[in-house]
């Protein structure tokens, strides 16, 4: 089965946050193609380099969408058009998914 995820804020467990996604990606590529389309805004926040940005087996497509929490109101929209515009494209021209996964971290948080 082929699992195409879309996951603006992507990041592995060698950044400051959660690595739920990183761990949920792991264990789907295992049995599964996994396709990850995302932007590679958090590798500037990584801590080490321990880990793979990716886990083995998940095939990324990533793009260059700056994020800072310290935007403001219209260069996060700007940023949010930006990784969705390029995640339309991309959802587009991979190969045809069996399930589609879109991870939202909530617009509220800073």
């Amino acid at each position: 089965m082929h699992i195409a995820i879309f996951n603006q804020h992507h990041h592995n467990p060698d950044c400051p946050s959660t690595c739920r996604h990183y761990t949920f990606l792991e264990y789907l590529a295992k049995r599964h193609k996994v396709s990850l389309v995302s932007s590679s805004a958090w590798k500037q926040l990584r801590i080490t380099d321990r880990y793979k940005w990716v886990p083995e087996g998940v095939e990324l497509y990533e793009q260059e969408v700056p994020y800072s929490n310290k935007m403001g109101v219209r260069r996060r929209l700007v940023s949010y058009g930006g990784f969705a515009a390029y995640s339309l494209a991309k959802g587009l021209s991979i190969p045809k998914p069996d399930i589609v996964w879109g991870v939202s971290t909530p617009l509220s948080t800073p």
